[in-house]
């Protein structure tokens, strides 16, 4: 019976704890995004952000700042596409997802979002920039296509 006891007060407090690793709230950055094209997963890369962390009655704001979209992509290889392939987002805890089309300079308009995908152009090179919205923040993420 002891044993049983101390086995049942051990999974009480690990189970405790890995529930409290697994919130939203507990990270201290935004969640990876991520386009899946074609069955294959490409990371997107993250710009500014603005999120909050909760640490017991305390709360810690962090805003970052980026180049835009239009600047960052030029560091980016485009992702090679097929014309109009589907274009699918993820990153966890589900977030409220926006997507931009951008041009050289400046953001174009937004594409609109079925089940969290949109379709590749048929022709060109293509700047898009992804913003994640949680409880506790949004990030922005940059990501390039070319049809091939």
């Amino acid at each position: 019976m002891p044993r049983f006891i101390v086995f049942s007060f051990l999974l009480i407090i690990t189970g405790c704890g890995f529930n409290n690793n697994d919130s939203v709230n507990n990270l201290r950055h935004p969640p990876s995004m991520y386009a899946i094209i074609d069955k294959q997963k490409y990371s997107l890369e993250t710009g500014s952000f603005s999120w909050e962390m909760k640490n017991g009655g305390t709360t810690k704001a962090i805003q970052t700042d980026a180049p835009s979209p239009n600047q960052i992509a030029k560091k980016l290889d485009p992702i090679k596409v097929e014309d109009n392939s589907d274009i699918e987002f993820t990153a966890d805890y589900n977030p409220e997802i926006v997507v931009y089309l951008w041009d050289e300079e400046k953001r174009m308009e937004e594409i609109p979002l079925k089940n969290n995908q949109i379709q590749a152009p048929d022709k060109g090179k293509v700047i898009y920039e992804v913003i994640g919205e949680w409880p506790n923040g949004e990030a922005h993420y940059t990501f390039v296509v070319e049809v091939k």
